[in-house]
């Protein structure tokens, strides 16, 4: 498809002609050195005919802009044809006969380079049989070279244009396609992020409210027996809720700056929280080796880890083991707890939005190229365990 900057170029050169031919008749005018008699209706009919050519330039260029259609393209193409052959007809312009030039420029713009060679080759046998055979001297040799280069050099142009074209459009596509990919990106780190949100919602407050539920209903149950366990189950289940208001305004602060969390610091406070279970921790080794990724990543399984423990353990111990190594991260989290089937486990894997939970940590750990594994026998407790390769951690930094 023909485009603005093609046709600008073709119409600079058709106009560049133009303005040749008009200086070269004045010139000769000017010199008296025509052979033919040069009269007013002459001069009159010449200047309408070229003043004409420019107006058809002009009027093509506001009405059609970079796309002529084709039966409109053709009326025009015969118009310049018609227009230049009475101008050869006036003589007495040394530039008449390049006008040829244009005529294998339109057809090569409008119906493509194959046929702008095609009118070319005619027209230039028309330029040697009619204005320079039968050769009579030099002159009229050296005209014919003159015009054949001007054809070539044409057609080098024209050729210069449609590739620069041609790359402009493979250009304009690749930009296209570098959006579509960036706005396909932009959904995946949407979804990504809304995913993140999910597991962010679940872990934090899904924890804290699981613990306050608890500790609530052993404040109902105690509340006509012991009065004292009453009590301490309502002021856990206070401490539990003062401590996700604090997790929740921590993580809103991480989504704005994620270079002060500290594995340890939040471990600490999450067992605090532990209600009527006697948690052991033991955290070992540096995190500045690792990432605010890796280190989050481990905390969330802990903190979902616990989660589950209250809901569903019925355990009194729990203990927690974190080794930040320097080959690979270690996490194991043992309770003593009645346990469960590990048949349960892939009924779960098999409808994933049976337990949130289990497929959030298997997601997260993906994400750092790590490992979930979870042993477990009814009346036997629950083992967690999480593997993280120190060498995905080092790309994560």
């Amino acid at each position: 498809m023909q485009t603005l900057q093609q046709n600008s170029l073709y119409r600079m050169v058709a106009i560049i002609l133009y303005i040749g031919v008009i200086i070269s008749r004045f010139l000769i005018s000017a010199t008296d050195s025509c052979e033919h008699q040069l009269t007013v209706t002459n001069d009159v009919m010449f200047l309408s005919i070229l003043v004409a050519l420019v107006g058809l330039e002009l009027f093509e260029n506001q009405r059609y802009k970079t796309n002529t259609p084709f039966a409109s393209a053709v009326i025009l193409l015969l118009i310049r044809m018609v227009m230049f052959e009475v101008l050869h007809l006036t003589g007495c312009a040394y530039f008449n006969g390049f006008l040829y030039l244009t005529p294998p420029l339109l057809a090569a713009r409008y119906f493509g380079l194959k046929m702008g060679y095609l009118f070319g080759g005619v027209y230039f046998l028309n330029f040697a049989l009619r204005s320079v055979l039968p050769f009579e001297g030099a002159a009229d040799l050296e005209a014919l070279l003159i015009y054949g280069i001007g054809i070539i050099f044409s057609f080098m142009m024209a050729n210069i244009a449609t590739r620069e074209e041609q790359s402009r459009v493979k250009v304009e596509q690749l930009l296209l396609d570098l959006q579509r990919s960036q706005n396909q990106v932009a959904e995946l780190a949407t979804e990504k992020e809304r995913n993140r949100v999910a597991r962010e919602i679940h872990d934090t407050v899904g924890h804290y409210l699981t613990v306050v539920g608890i500790q609530l209903d052993n404040a109902l149950a105690y509340q006509q027996i012991d009065a004292k366990l009453s009590n301490q189950a309502m002021l856990h289940a206070k401490r539990a809720a003062t401590n996700a208001l604090e997790d929740v305004r921590h993580s809103v602060s991480r989504l704005r700056d994620t270079t002060n969390f500290s594995l340890n610091t939040a471990i600490t406070q999450l067992t605090k929280a532990g209600g009527n279970i006697a948690i052991e921790r033991q955290i070992s080794g540096k995190e500045r080796h690792y990432s605010q990724l890796v280190l989050t990543t481990i905390f969330r399984i802990v903190q979902e880890s616990f989660t589950n423990i209250h809901k569903h353990a019925n355990a009194t111990t729990a203990r927690l083991v974190v080794n930040l190594g320097p080959e690979q991260a270690t996490l194991t989290i043992e309770d003593n707890g009645q346990g469960f089937d590990l048949a349960d486990i892939g009924q779960m894997q098999q409808n994933p939005t049976a337990h949130f939970g289990i497929l959030g940590l298997h997601e997260r750990l993906e994400l750092v190229g790590g490992k979930l594994f979870i042993e477990s026998e009814k009346g036997q407790g629950t083992v967690v365990k999480a593997v993280i390769p120190r060498k995905e951690l080092m790309i994560e930094k």
